[in-house]
Protein backbone atom coordinates (compact mmCIF):
# COMPACT_ATOMS: atom_id res chain seq x y z
CA UNK A 1 0.00 0.00 0.00
CA UNK A 2 2.76 2.45 0.85
CA UNK A 3 4.42 1.52 -2.39
CA UNK A 4 1.37 2.56 -4.42
CA UNK A 5 0.97 5.77 -2.42
CA UNK A 6 4.56 6.76 -3.10
CA UNK A 7 4.19 6.15 -6.83
CA UNK A 8 0.97 8.18 -6.92
CA UNK A 9 2.66 11.07 -5.16
CA UNK A 10 5.54 10.98 -7.62
CA UNK A 11 3.15 11.09 -10.58
CA UNK A 12 0.42 13.45 -9.30
CA UNK A 13 2.33 15.96 -7.18
CA UNK A 14 4.32 17.51 -10.06
CA UNK A 15 1.00 18.21 -11.87
CA UNK A 16 -0.23 20.25 -8.93
CA UNK A 17 3.03 22.14 -8.79
CA UNK A 18 2.77 23.20 -12.47
CA UNK A 19 -0.81 24.22 -12.09
CA UNK A 20 -0.17 26.65 -9.26
CA UNK A 21 1.68 29.26 -11.39
CA UNK A 22 3.73 30.64 -8.52
CA UNK A 23 7.20 32.16 -8.53
CA UNK A 24 6.47 33.78 -11.84
CA UNK A 25 6.35 30.61 -13.78
CA UNK A 26 9.70 29.20 -12.51
CA UNK A 27 10.36 25.54 -12.22
CA UNK A 28 12.21 25.75 -8.87
CA UNK A 29 9.36 24.47 -6.74
CA UNK A 30 8.57 21.50 -9.01
CA UNK A 31 12.19 20.56 -9.13
CA UNK A 32 12.43 20.82 -5.35
CA UNK A 33 9.35 18.67 -4.97
CA UNK A 34 10.67 16.17 -7.51
CA UNK A 35 13.97 16.00 -5.62
CA UNK A 36 12.19 15.53 -2.29
CA UNK A 37 10.04 12.81 -3.82
CA UNK A 38 13.09 11.16 -5.34
CA UNK A 39 14.83 11.17 -1.96
CA UNK A 40 11.68 9.85 -0.26
CA UNK A 41 11.29 7.02 -2.77
CA UNK A 42 14.97 6.25 -2.62
CA UNK A 43 14.77 6.29 1.17
CA UNK A 44 11.70 4.09 1.15
CA UNK A 45 13.21 1.43 -1.10
CA UNK A 46 16.83 1.50 0.08
CA UNK A 47 16.46 2.28 3.80
CA UNK A 48 16.37 -1.38 4.82
CA UNK A 49 19.39 -2.25 2.68
CA UNK A 50 21.42 0.73 3.87
CA UNK A 51 20.44 0.00 7.45
CA UNK A 52 21.42 -3.67 6.96
CA UNK A 53 24.78 -2.63 5.47
CA UNK A 54 25.55 -0.36 8.41
CA UNK A 55 24.27 -2.93 10.90
CA UNK A 56 26.42 -5.64 9.32
CA UNK A 57 29.41 -3.31 9.35
CA UNK A 58 28.76 -2.51 13.02
CA UNK A 59 28.50 -6.22 13.86
CA UNK A 60 31.64 -7.00 11.84
CA UNK A 61 33.62 -4.24 13.57
CA UNK A 62 32.31 -5.39 16.98
CA UNK A 63 33.33 -8.99 16.24
CA UNK A 64 36.79 -7.89 15.11
CA UNK A 65 37.14 -5.81 18.27
CA UNK A 66 36.06 -8.79 20.36
CA UNK A 67 38.60 -11.04 18.59
CA UNK A 68 41.34 -8.49 19.22
CA UNK A 69 40.35 -8.22 22.89
CA UNK A 70 40.33 -12.03 23.18
CA UNK A 71 43.78 -12.21 21.62
CA UNK A 72 44.96 -9.45 23.94
CA UNK A 73 43.66 -11.33 26.99
CA UNK A 74 45.19 -14.56 25.70
CA UNK A 75 48.60 -12.96 25.15
CA UNK A 76 48.38 -11.31 28.58
CA UNK A 77 47.70 -14.72 30.16
CA UNK A 78 50.59 -16.24 28.20
CA UNK A 79 52.83 -13.41 29.32
CA UNK A 80 51.83 -13.95 32.95
CA UNK A 81 52.45 -17.69 32.62
CA UNK A 82 55.83 -17.04 31.01
CA UNK A 83 56.76 -14.69 33.84
CA UNK A 84 55.71 -17.32 36.40
CA UNK A 85 57.78 -19.94 34.60
CA UNK A 86 60.71 -17.52 34.50
CA UNK A 87 60.47 -16.98 38.26
CA UNK A 88 60.24 -20.73 38.85
CA UNK A 89 63.24 -21.28 36.60
CA UNK A 90 65.21 -18.66 38.52
CA UNK A 91 64.34 -20.40 41.79
CA UNK A 92 65.32 -23.80 40.38
CA UNK A 93 68.57 -22.36 39.04
CA UNK A 94 69.38 -20.91 42.45
CA UNK A 95 68.58 -24.26 44.09
CA UNK A 96 70.84 -26.04 41.59
CA UNK A 97 73.64 -23.56 42.31
CA UNK A 98 73.22 -24.08 46.07
CA UNK A 99 73.24 -27.87 45.68
CA UNK A 100 76.31 -27.67 43.44
CA UNK A 101 78.15 -25.54 46.02
CA UNK A 102 77.32 -28.06 48.74
CA UNK A 103 78.48 -30.93 46.53
CA UNK A 104 81.72 -29.08 45.77
CA UNK A 105 82.33 -28.61 49.50
CA UNK A 106 81.62 -32.30 50.20
CA UNK A 107 83.80 -33.47 47.31
CA UNK A 108 86.68 -31.19 48.32
CA UNK A 109 86.40 -32.42 51.89
CA UNK A 110 86.48 -36.05 50.72
CA UNK A 111 89.41 -35.28 48.46
CA UNK A 112 91.26 -33.64 51.37
CA UNK A 113 90.57 -36.70 53.54
CA UNK A 114 91.77 -39.05 50.81
CA UNK A 115 94.85 -36.94 50.27
CA UNK A 116 95.59 -36.94 54.01
CA UNK A 117 95.14 -40.71 54.12
CA UNK A 118 97.49 -41.13 51.15
CA UNK A 119 100.08 -38.86 52.81
CA UNK A 120 99.89 -40.92 56.01
CA UNK A 121 100.19 -44.12 54.00
CA UNK A 122 103.22 -42.75 52.16
CA UNK A 123 104.81 -41.65 55.43
CA UNK A 124 104.29 -45.10 56.96
CA UNK A 125 105.69 -46.68 53.84
CA UNK A 126 108.70 -44.37 53.94
CA UNK A 127 109.22 -45.14 57.64
CA UNK A 128 109.04 -48.88 56.92
CA UNK A 129 111.49 -48.46 54.02
CA UNK A 130 113.87 -46.47 56.23
CA UNK A 131 113.79 -49.18 58.92
CA UNK A 132 114.35 -51.81 56.27
CA UNK A 133 117.26 -49.87 54.79
CA UNK A 134 118.79 -49.36 58.25
CA UNK A 135 118.54 -53.08 58.97
CA UNK A 136 120.00 -53.85 55.56
CA UNK A 137 122.85 -51.39 56.06
CA UNK A 138 123.58 -52.87 59.49
CA UNK A 139 123.70 -56.37 58.05
CA UNK A 140 126.05 -55.26 55.33
CA UNK A 141 128.33 -53.58 57.88
CA UNK A 142 128.30 -56.65 60.14
CA UNK A 143 128.89 -58.92 57.16
CA UNK A 144 131.79 -56.84 55.89
CA UNK A 145 133.35 -56.73 59.37
CA UNK A 146 133.00 -60.43 59.74
CA UNK A 147 134.61 -60.98 56.37
CA UNK A 148 137.43 -58.63 57.34
CA UNK A 149 137.95 -60.37 60.68
CA UNK A 150 137.73 -63.80 59.17
CA UNK A 151 140.25 -63.00 56.46
CA UNK A 152 142.59 -61.15 58.70
CA UNK A 153 145.66 -63.37 59.19
CA UNK A 154 147.28 -61.60 62.01
CA UNK A 155 144.31 -61.91 64.21
CA UNK A 156 143.11 -65.11 65.66
CA UNK A 157 139.87 -65.12 67.49
CA UNK A 158 137.69 -67.75 68.84
CA UNK A 159 133.98 -68.20 68.29
CA UNK A 160 133.26 -66.58 71.61
CA UNK A 161 135.17 -63.51 70.61
CA UNK A 162 133.34 -63.37 67.28
CA UNK A 163 129.99 -63.46 69.02
CA UNK A 164 131.09 -60.83 71.49
CA UNK A 165 132.32 -58.47 68.75
CA UNK A 166 129.18 -58.96 66.66
CA UNK A 167 126.93 -58.30 69.65
CA UNK A 168 128.87 -55.22 70.58
CA UNK A 169 128.74 -53.92 67.02
CA UNK A 170 125.03 -54.55 66.72
CA UNK A 171 124.33 -52.84 70.04
CA UNK A 172 126.10 -49.66 68.98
Amino acid sequence: MRYILCIALVVILPNFAYASGGFEQSDFIPRLINFALFIAVLWYFTFARIKAIFTNRKVHIASQLQEIQNKLHKTQKEKDEALKKLEESKKKAQEIIDVAKKEVAIISQRFAQQTQAQIQSLMQSAQTNMEFEQTKAMREVVESMLIDIIHAKDMQLENKDYIHIITKRIAS
